[in-house]
């Protein structure tokens, strides 16, 4: 669930000991949004990602052919059930008051308990799973299946528009909004980032990096380190 909260900081200043009470709550701030990982975002963007959410549609297709091969995979093969669909974004009824964010709409899957043990895969380039639920960003069409996960780079959360190109291993992660600007990503193998004036870390165990940076729109390009 989003939390909203507003704090009139300039109350603090210049009183040293409220300073801190700020600077302790920030913290904390901080520290729920990287355990849950949570975006922070300003009123104005809070606003046009609520707004998209709204008006945005989505359309959830799996067409007879793709239902008879995966029947046939099911008696061929057996074993863990075969399904797959594909869910395609509608950005025409949002308002234009949303600017970029209109590209920023989402599902969450929920397997439910018949399909708890059982993984999904995605060619979104923006997905994660916490417990039975998947959360995939649907900047365009993508496929979902029941598949094992690939293992792939791929964002987790981004509190801006982003879109995300590749050529010939080189990754470019274009930010298309100004202001605070955080991408938390997924790599099995290490990376080198070039992201200028941002703050970069990289949780070798959960093989995640989180690029934080203010400022205007901007480009980050990652290339797999040299070993």
């Amino acid at each position: 669930m989003p939390i909203d909260y507003f704090e009139h900081i300039e109350y603090h200043f210049p009183i040293p000991s409220k300073i801190a009470d700020l600077t302790e709550f920030a913290d904390y701030f901080d520290k729920l949004r990287t355990a849950h990982d949570y975006n922070f975002m300003s009123e104005t963007q809070m606003a046009q990602s609520f707004l998209t959410a709204i008006q945005g549609k989505v359309e959830i297709k799996r067409t007879w052919g793709s239902y008879l091969l995966d029947k046939v995979k099911d008696l061929v093969k057996g074993g863990v059930p075969h399904w797959h669909a594909t869910i395609t974004p509608n950005i025409d009824p949002i308002s234009e008051l949303a600017g970029p964010y209109a590209r920023t709409l989402g599902v969450v899957i929920e397997k439910g308990a018949a399909f708890s043990n059982l993984s999904l895969d995605t060619t979104s380039d923006i997905y994660t799973s916490q417990g039975s639920r998947m959360y995939i960003g649907l900047d365009k069409p993508v496929i979902v299946g029941i598949q094992p996960n690939q293992d792939r780079l791929h964002l987790i959360r981004s509190n801006v528009p982003v879109e995300i190109t590749s050529q010939d291993g080189v990754y470019h992660i274009q930010l298309q909004a100004a202001g605070l600007q955080q991408v938390k990503l997924y790599s099995r193998d290490e990376l080198h980032i070039e992201a200028a004036g941002a703050d970069i870390k990289h949780d070798a165990e959960a093989h995640t990096y989180t690029i934080t940076r203010y400022g205007d729109a901007a480009e980050f390009m990652l290339t797999k380190a040299q070993q």
